[in-house]
């Protein structure tokens, strides 16, 4: 894990944000509530966000409680709904599409709702898909769109 590139993406937030980190225990909950271990990245990340519109999207919380659009409580209702394998999480649910973290390659993949069943590799994606090799990655995509975003306004 890079402390720098981590320190410029907090640093990043925080210009365009105040800093706002899950709560202390939160990511422990989500992690037991999941079963899963979430990357080093994420986690530090989350120490000074903890969820909310970033770059246009609206990202889950961190925090299992007491946010209806949280992590936990999303990638529960995805598992039970259409079996997501155990190793997704969602970090965001969109009008037509999904994003999600696979806690085992730390890879962050955007699909299409129809192809949300096919994340286990067992067919093809029939819509666009986006990844990103890390939660980082995908973080500091989407401080782009942000700063993007307010250029403009």
């Amino acid at each position: 894990m890079n402390q720098e590139r981590l320190a410029q993406l907090h640093q990043r937030y925080v210009a365009l944000y105040s800093e706002e980190p899950t709560r202390g225990g939160g990511i422990a909950e989500l992690q037991a509530l999941l079963d899963v271990s979430l990357p080093d990245e994420m986690q530090a990340i989350a120490e000074f966000y903890s969820g909310g519109i970033v770059g246009g999207i609206s990202h889950n919380s961190f925090d299992p409680e007491p946010a209806a659009a949280s992590i936990a409580k999303t990638t529960l209702s995805f598992r039970s709904a259409i079996n997501l394998p155990y190793r997704f999480i969602v970090l965001a649910e969109l009008d037509e599409s999904v994003i999600v973290l696979d806690v085992e390659s730390e890879v962050v993949t955007w699909c299409d709702n129809c192809d949300v069943s096919r994340l286990d590799g067992s067919s093809e994606m029939l819509g666009k898909t986006e990844t990103w090799p890390s939660y980082a990655d995908f973080f500091e995509f989407c401080l782009d769109e942000e700063e993007e975003e307010r250029r403009y306004q």
